[in-house]
Protein backbone atom coordinates (compact mmCIF):
# COMPACT_ATOMS: atom_id res chain seq x y z
CA UNK A 1 0.00 0.00 0.00
CA UNK A 2 1.14 3.57 -0.97
CA UNK A 3 0.93 5.95 2.22
CA UNK A 4 1.16 9.63 1.65
CA UNK A 5 2.22 11.72 4.84
CA UNK A 6 1.54 15.39 4.83
CA UNK A 7 3.50 17.28 7.37
CA UNK A 8 3.58 20.81 5.62
CA UNK A 9 4.88 22.78 8.19
CA UNK A 10 6.99 20.27 9.77
CA UNK A 11 7.05 20.48 13.79
CA UNK A 12 6.50 16.84 14.43
CA UNK A 13 9.74 15.39 13.60
CA UNK A 14 10.36 12.96 16.06
CA UNK A 15 6.86 11.24 15.38
CA UNK A 16 7.51 11.39 11.51
CA UNK A 17 10.36 9.71 11.48
CA UNK A 18 9.28 6.80 13.91
CA UNK A 19 5.53 6.73 12.24
CA UNK A 20 6.81 6.53 8.98
CA UNK A 21 9.63 4.04 9.90
CA UNK A 22 7.15 1.44 11.46
CA UNK A 23 5.28 1.49 8.44
CA UNK A 24 7.65 1.00 6.30
CA UNK A 25 8.92 -1.90 7.82
CA UNK A 26 5.18 -3.16 7.75
CA UNK A 27 6.24 -3.62 4.06
CA UNK A 28 4.59 0.19 2.55
CA UNK A 29 6.10 2.37 0.64
CA UNK A 30 6.14 5.68 2.25
CA UNK A 31 5.94 9.30 0.47
CA UNK A 32 6.24 12.41 2.91
CA UNK A 33 5.77 15.74 1.98
CA UNK A 34 7.31 17.88 4.44
CA UNK A 35 9.35 20.79 4.63
CA UNK A 36 13.05 20.77 5.16
CA UNK A 37 13.87 22.26 8.40
CA UNK A 38 17.40 21.84 10.02
CA UNK A 39 15.62 19.99 12.80
CA UNK A 40 15.38 17.06 10.28
CA UNK A 41 18.90 16.32 10.64
CA UNK A 42 18.12 15.26 14.30
CA UNK A 43 15.54 13.11 13.52
CA UNK A 44 16.88 11.11 10.35
CA UNK A 45 14.36 9.35 7.94
CA UNK A 46 14.31 5.88 7.31
CA UNK A 47 16.28 5.39 3.79
CA UNK A 48 13.12 3.39 2.14
CA UNK A 49 10.72 6.59 2.67
CA UNK A 50 10.67 8.57 -0.62
CA UNK A 51 11.10 12.61 0.86
CA UNK A 52 9.15 15.49 -1.37
CA UNK A 53 10.98 18.09 0.24
CA UNK A 54 8.65 21.74 -0.15
CA UNK A 55 11.18 24.50 -0.21
CA UNK A 56 10.26 28.42 1.76
CA UNK A 57 7.34 28.54 -1.14
CA UNK A 58 6.84 31.83 -2.98
CA UNK A 59 6.96 35.81 -1.56
CA UNK A 60 4.50 38.25 -2.31
CA UNK A 61 6.28 41.46 -4.03
CA UNK A 62 7.10 44.45 -2.81
CA UNK A 63 6.17 47.46 -4.71
CA UNK A 64 8.97 49.61 -5.31
CA UNK A 65 6.63 52.69 -5.64
CA UNK A 66 5.17 52.21 -2.41
CA UNK A 67 8.46 50.87 -0.65
CA UNK A 68 9.80 54.30 -1.94
CA UNK A 69 6.83 56.73 -1.40
CA UNK A 70 5.37 55.51 2.12
CA UNK A 71 8.38 53.99 3.80
CA UNK A 72 12.11 54.64 2.93
CA UNK A 73 11.35 58.66 1.72
CA UNK A 74 9.39 59.58 5.23
CA UNK A 75 11.67 57.64 7.17
CA UNK A 76 15.18 59.11 5.82
CA UNK A 77 13.21 62.35 5.82
CA UNK A 78 12.33 62.10 10.02
CA UNK A 79 15.59 60.67 10.34
CA UNK A 80 17.08 63.85 9.26
CA UNK A 81 15.49 65.73 11.67
CA UNK A 82 16.85 63.74 14.53
CA UNK A 83 15.00 64.50 18.13
CA UNK A 84 11.50 65.82 16.78
CA UNK A 85 11.46 63.07 14.16
CA UNK A 86 12.06 60.29 16.21
CA UNK A 87 8.64 59.97 17.92
CA UNK A 88 6.90 61.30 14.05
CA UNK A 89 8.96 58.35 12.98
CA UNK A 90 7.48 55.33 15.55
CA UNK A 91 4.03 57.12 14.95
CA UNK A 92 5.03 56.78 10.85
CA UNK A 93 5.95 53.49 11.49
CA UNK A 94 2.28 52.86 13.33
CA UNK A 95 0.04 53.88 11.35
CA UNK A 96 1.42 54.07 8.22
CA UNK A 97 4.54 51.24 6.96
CA UNK A 98 3.75 48.67 9.53
CA UNK A 99 0.48 47.94 8.53
CA UNK A 100 1.92 47.84 4.69
CA UNK A 101 4.28 45.06 5.90
CA UNK A 102 1.64 43.33 7.36
CA UNK A 103 -0.36 42.73 4.18
CA UNK A 104 2.28 41.73 2.42
CA UNK A 105 3.13 38.90 4.65
CA UNK A 106 -0.18 37.88 5.01
CA UNK A 107 -0.21 37.89 0.83
CA UNK A 108 3.01 35.88 0.98
CA UNK A 109 1.11 33.83 3.74
CA UNK A 110 -1.53 32.98 1.13
CA UNK A 111 0.19 32.25 -1.49
CA UNK A 112 2.84 29.95 0.57
CA UNK A 113 -0.09 27.79 1.88
CA UNK A 114 -1.87 27.52 -1.85
CA UNK A 115 1.78 26.46 -2.96
CA UNK A 116 2.08 23.68 -0.03
CA UNK A 117 -1.12 22.62 -0.71
CA UNK A 118 -0.77 22.15 -4.75
CA UNK A 119 2.26 19.87 -3.41
CA UNK A 120 -0.03 17.51 -0.91
CA UNK A 121 -2.26 17.49 -3.99
CA UNK A 122 -0.24 16.37 -6.42
CA UNK A 123 1.06 13.59 -4.59
CA UNK A 124 -2.55 12.54 -3.24
CA UNK A 125 -3.13 10.65 -6.69
CA UNK A 126 -0.93 7.80 -6.26
CA UNK A 127 -1.42 6.99 -2.49
CA UNK A 128 -3.93 4.74 -1.28
CA UNK A 129 -3.43 5.89 2.34
CA UNK A 130 -3.17 9.35 3.75
CA UNK A 131 -2.16 10.18 6.71
CA UNK A 132 -2.36 13.41 7.90
CA UNK A 133 0.21 13.87 10.51
CA UNK A 134 0.36 17.50 11.93
CA UNK A 135 -2.25 19.87 12.69
CA UNK A 136 -1.08 21.80 9.78
CA UNK A 137 -2.02 19.33 7.63
CA UNK A 138 -5.43 19.67 8.60
CA UNK A 139 -5.87 23.22 8.33
CA UNK A 140 -4.18 22.78 4.85
CA UNK A 141 -6.56 20.37 3.35
CA UNK A 142 -9.75 20.52 5.40
CA UNK A 143 -11.35 22.70 2.53
CA UNK A 144 -10.37 19.83 -0.45
CA UNK A 145 -10.61 16.89 1.90
CA UNK A 146 -14.72 16.39 1.21
CA UNK A 147 -14.19 16.46 -2.46
CA UNK A 148 -11.13 14.04 -2.30
CA UNK A 149 -12.80 11.32 -0.46
CA UNK A 150 -15.96 11.97 -2.41
CA UNK A 151 -13.82 11.51 -5.87
CA UNK A 152 -11.87 8.40 -4.17
CA UNK A 153 -13.98 6.82 -1.61
CA UNK A 154 -11.54 3.92 -0.85
CA UNK A 155 -8.49 6.21 0.07
CA UNK A 156 -7.91 5.64 3.74
CA UNK A 157 -7.58 8.88 5.89
CA UNK A 158 -5.94 8.71 9.27
CA UNK A 159 -3.92 11.04 11.73
CA UNK A 160 -1.39 8.79 12.40
CA UNK A 161 0.04 5.72 10.94
CA UNK A 162 -1.62 2.31 12.37
CA UNK A 163 -1.61 -1.27 11.41
CA UNK A 164 -5.13 -2.32 10.39
CA UNK A 165 -5.21 -6.22 10.96
CA UNK A 166 -6.23 -6.44 7.21
CA UNK A 167 -9.06 -9.03 7.41
CA UNK A 168 -9.27 -10.92 3.72
CA UNK A 169 -12.20 -12.20 4.40
CA UNK A 170 -13.81 -8.53 4.49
Amino acid sequence: MRILYAAPISKRYNAMATETRLAAEHGHEICLVAQHRNYWEAHPLDPRVEVHWLGAGPKARRSRLVTLALCRGPRAVLRRLGGPGERAMQTWNRRVADPIERRRQDRTNALRQAYRRQAVLDLVDAADWLVLGEPGAIDLLADELPGLLARRPELRTTYSYEDFAEDPGA
